[in-house]
């Protein structure tokens, strides 16, 4: 049996606005295994990025976390002190933003910023957190490292700026990194080089990676089993090959659907109508009913339970109940 490296379950986040306190994330459950890579994909609004933020402990201050565990190597996060939190953040839990500019600071060289995150986590002495800053620069693959490290964050590219987030998050080698959308803002190119590093990283480092994206494609590519999210919840979970074989969601055939492919080149690219319901809009229903084109009655009144494909894959639809077996 595989190693569970990242366990949650039944997470609810809620969240309050001006019309009251409204759940913004429910029953979500999923797992990480040592060494693998899982992709949290759906639109956005969501909650893929909730989720994230929720598993860092860094969850905005209206919203907060009223239920559920989730537990990284055997650690209950939701026990521990900011302070735990703190201290876990960046050496067993790392994350990529999907903005790097936003993540560095750009009045502060790329050398100062890593080195003094090597200072912090591993205490290291000046010289020697220089050194091993600069091996983590070569590592992601940025060329020159050792001049690249008195350059200041606008002075480089947003692929070389995604890089350098990368060996920040692997400073202290961590058991879980989350990326979040790291490759939305670059180009085709450079997108293909980070995937092919995120790979590298697993490969070599072993290191099971929480890959959150809008882009099937890419999850695809890079991801073991997948987590499709919609409105705040898991609608179906399977291993790559299933999702792609066999998607049994609407909402995942459509996005599946929507994915621009050569065949396609001469047809109108198909995009699902509608959008994700917000916080305040969402009833017991089925909450892709509104969008749905099998749509019945019985949905728009009935929540669907969970249904088992196979053993890896499940799915919450009314659809699939003939071809499944009702669990929960």
């Amino acid at each position: 049996m595989s190693e569970s490296v990242l366990n949650v379950n039944n997470l609810e986040v809620n969240i309050k606005s001006s019309k009251g306190t409204f759940p913004v994330l429910e029953n979500i459950s999923f797992n990480i295994n040592k060494g693998e890579i899982v992709g949290l994909v759906g639109e956005s609004g969501c909650g893929k990025s909730m989720t994230s933020l929720a598993i860092m402990g860094l969850l905005p201050n209206q919203a907060k976390w009223t239920k559920g565990e989730i537990t990284l190597s055997s650690k209950q996060l939701q026990s521990l002190s900011p302070e735990e939190m703190r201290k876990l953040r960046g050496n067993q839990l790392a994350m990529i933003f999907q903005d790097p500019m936003t993540s560095l600071n750009p009045v502060l060289t790329i050398g100062y910023q890593l080195i003094e995150s090597i200072k912090l986590h591993l205490q290291y002495p000046k010289a020697k957190a220089k050194t091993y800053a600069i091996d983590l620069l070569t590592k992601v693959g940025l060329s020159r490292a050792d001049k690249l490290i008195y350059q200041y964050p606008h002075e480089l590219s947003g692929g070389m700026r995604q890089r350098v987030m990368i060996a920040m998050a692997l400073v202290c080698n961590p058991t879980l990194l989350i990326a979040d959308e790291p490759t939305t803002a670059l180009d085709v190119t450079i997108q293909a080089q980070i995937i092919d590093l995120l790979k590298e990283l697993n490969k070599k480092e072993g290191t099971s990676i929480l890959f959150i994206s809008h882009d099937l494609g890419l999850v695809h590519d890079l991801c073991d089993k997948v987590f499709v999210m919609y409105a705040g919840e898991i609608v179906e979970q399977a291993t790559v090959q299933e999702l792609f074989d066999n998607p049994q969601h609407p909402y995942t055939k459509g996005l599946i659907q929507s994915l621009p492919l050569p065949e396609k080149k001469k047809e109108r690219l198909y995009s699902i109508p509608g959008t994700v319901p917000g916080i305040h809009d969402r009833g017991q229903n089925c909450r892709f009913s509104s969008r749905c084109p099998h749509v019945t009655e019985h949905c728009t009144t009935h929540h669907p339970s969970q249904i088992q494909i196979s053993k890896t894959h499940v799915v919450h639809c009314f659809l699939s109940e003939k071809g499944g077996t009702t669990s929960g």
